[in-house]
C-alpha cells in the first residue's frame, strides 16, 4: 500500500509539472500574460473618460448620458504592466470602450497608477471608433499604444487594418500624448 501511496504522490508532481509546459490558450507559447492581480488590478477603479468619473465594477460600469441614453464601459482583457511613475510599484495600462447603443465603439487608452496609499485610474486618451485595439506597454516609465485604425477617407463600416502607435507619458497625475 505503502509503495502505491508514493506513485500516486509521484504520478500527480509528474502531472502537474506536464500541465504548467503547456502553452498558454493564446496560441503564442512565449505569450506570458501579466500578473494584475491584486491591489493594481484595475477593475473595480474609477477612470476619467471624456471628463466623466467612471466607477467600474469587476470590468464594467453604465452612465446615463444628458440625453438619457445608457452607455456601457468595458475594460478589456489586453494589459500591460510596468513602472509608470517611478515608484517601485507595479502599474497597470489597458484599453477602455464605451458605446452608447448605436453603432460607435469608442476605444481608449488609460492607467491604473500606484500612489502612496493605494492605486488609481487616471483619465483615459481617445483612440478612436471601432478601431482594434492590438497591444499595450509599460515601458521606460512611458505607455506604447498598438491598435488598428482606418485610412482616412474610409468608411467607419471598414475593418480597421493599418497600423497605429502611440507614445503616453505619465505626468502630474494623468497620461499625455508624448
Amino acid at each position: 500500500m505503502r509503495k502505491f501511496v508514493i506513485f500516486l504522490v509521484i504520478a500527480a508532481g509528474a502531472f502537474f509539472l506536464y500541465v504548467s509546459q503547456l502553452p498558454n490558450d493564446s496560441g503564442d507559447p512565449e505569450q506570458v500574460l501579466p500578473d494584475v492581480s491584486g491591489r493594481n488590478y484595475p477593475a473595480d477603479g474609477s477612470f476619467v473618460v471624456d471628463g466623466d468619473l467612471i466607477k467600474f465594477n469587476q470590468g464594467r460600469a453604465e452612465k446615463e448620458d444628458e440625453g438619457g441614453f445608457r452607455e456601457e464601459f468595458f475594460i478589456l482583457d489586453e494589459m500591460g504592466v510596468g513602472d509608470l511613475n517611478a515608484d517601485g510599484k507595479t502599474d497597470t495600462a489597458l484599453f477602455i470602450t464605451r458605446s452608447a447603443g448605436a453603432s460607435g465603439v469608442f476605444i481608449y487608452a488609460s492607467a491604473y497608477v500606484s500612489g502612496p496609499i493605494g492605486y488609481k485610474g487616471v483619465n483615459a486618451i481617445f483612440l478612436g471608433d471601432r478601431n482594434r485595439p492590438q497591444k499595450i506597454e509599460i515601458e521606460k516609465g512611458g505607455v506604447t499604444v498598438k491598435y488598428l485604425d482606418r485610412a482616412g477617407d474610409e468608411p467607419f463600416a471598414a475593418e480597421p487594418t493599418v497600423p497605429k502607435t502611440l507614445e503616453l507619458i505619465y505626468q502630474n497625475g494623468e497620461i499625455l500624448e508624448r
